[in-house]
């Protein structure tokens, strides 16, 4: 898996980091860092293409029917319904994983 990152400071607390994935077909993706706070999460290529809100560790993963998917956050860990094999999420950290 290959993640191109880029962070910004937004607060001396928080950064808002995008993560630009591309990875082989699998039905997670780990981040580098836990996020506080998930601001999209866009499948680029794989089996369910398109825009996922995200649900806690028990929630149910969709696939993107006619408007929005549904995938789930562990930890670091984000899990879709079907493969996905890149994908682009923007979340906010807290700024001491900034390195």
């Amino acid at each position: 898996m290959a993640i191109t990152i880029t962070k910004q400071l937004i607060s001396p607390e928080l950064i808002k980091v995008k993560a630009v994935v591309s990875q082989s077909s699998a039905t997670t993706i780990t981040l580098d860092q836990e996020p506080m706070m998930i601001q999209s999460v866009r499948v680029t290529a794989g089996g369910s293409v398109g825009l996922y809100c995200v649900t806690d560790a028990a929630g149910t993963v969709v696939d993107v029917g006619s408007e929005v998917g549904v995938c789930k956050l562990d930890g670091k860990v984000l899990t879709f319904n079907s493969a996905c094999t890149a994908a682009v999420i923007e979340y906010i950290a807290p700024a001491s994983a900034l390195k």
